[in-house]
């Protein structure tokens, strides 16, 4: 009758054929990825792609094309990546459960600081692998022209990798 044990709760089955299927879907946008997203389309900067399913750590925006390194950027959440500032513990009935979920993103997010206090294995992994990291809290894209900074600093990295693209390539053409 179902995937139900005794007592109500789903069996490991129920819960392994959920998670797959969950797995699979899109993730949606969170409201902070919708303020960066109209922010980086307010400053004009060249086309980007929406969280990539095979890059490691699931950035929120990654651009690659005409760039010496990939650059990655996310957009971390106060509440599920803890802020130091801003994170406060679950109430509800579920608190336990809660706790679990923002202590396992914690340890994937905590580890060495490639760029500030909070970057982590992910963000080691791709900087490992060549990529430029750029990581923001939530209060800090929601903070007053917070967005539109981010958008400066983004444009400014883009336009940093191009050049030294640029610089490369020449280089190599002339034998310097």
């Amino acid at each position: 009758m179902g995937h139900r044990r005794q007592g109500g709760s789903p069996s490991p089955v129920a819960l392994s054929m959920v998670k797959a299927k969950t797995h699979r879907q899109p993730a949606k946008r969170s409201s902070i990825e919708t303020i960066l997203n109209q922010a980086f389309e307010a400053r004009g900067l060249p086309a980007w792609e929406r969280e990539p399913l095979k890059v490691v750590g699931k950035p929120d925006f990654v651009w690659r094309d005409g760039l010496i390194r990939p650059l990655a950027v996310f957009a971390d959440g106060c509440y599920w990546h803890a802020c130091p500032k801003h994170y406060r513990e679950h109430k509800g009935k579920r608190r336990k459960s809660w706790a679990l979920k923002t202590q396992k993103t914690q340890i994937r997010d905590r580890g060495t600081a490639w760029r500030c206090a909070h970057c982590g294995e992910y963000t080691g992994l791709l900087v490992e692998r060549g990529w430029e990291v750029l990581r923001f809290w939530e209060c800090e894209i929601k903070a007053d022209g917070g967005a539109a900074r981010i958008a400066r600093e983004v444009e400014v990295k883009l336009d940093e990798l191009a050049r030294k693209r640029t610089t490369n390539a020449q280089a190599l053409r002339t034998g310097d």
